[in-house]
């Protein structure tokens, strides 16, 4: 059990990373962004 629940936690951090790196990186500037506008 503990195995499986550390397999998931671990997938749902590598998964969770990879979709917030494009905000935190700011390679996917949001058109709601202030700075975005000239």
């Amino acid at each position: 059990m503990a195995a499986d629940e550390l397999r998931a936690r671990s997938g749902n951090q590598r998964r969770f990373a990879e979709h917030h790196s494009e905000f935190v990186g700011g390679r996917r500037p949001s058109p709601s962004t202030p700075s975005s506008r000239p």
